[in-house]
């Protein structure tokens, strides 16, 4: 069953994203903030971190409703995909 991208509160979506909806088997890469120092929520992979309360990192979309309902979350912006570069 797809994920709707607009019934997440915590979703940060870009104007430019015109995805309404989106495969659970996709992977993601997204900015997340959280509440704790060093806190990664589960089946997030950590990418970089740029502050103690917010990183980079990957997940698979079926986490997004974890990551909506987990109260140390505090947004997950998810990265734009990029063309390829000729």
């Amino acid at each position: 069953m797809r994920i709707l991208l607009n019934d997440l509160d915590k979703l940060e979506l870009s104007s430019a994203s015109a995805r309404q909806d989106i495969d659970p088997n996709e992977d993601l890469t997204a900015i997340i903030k959280v509440k704790r120092r060093e806190y990664i929520p589960k089946g997030v992979k950590l990418r970089a971190r740029i502050h103690p309360r917010m990183f980079t990192g990957s997940f698979a979309a079926r986490y997004l409703r974890s990551l909506e309902a987990d109260k140390n979350v505090l947004s997950v912006a998810l990265s734009k995909p990029m063309g390829l570069i000729d």
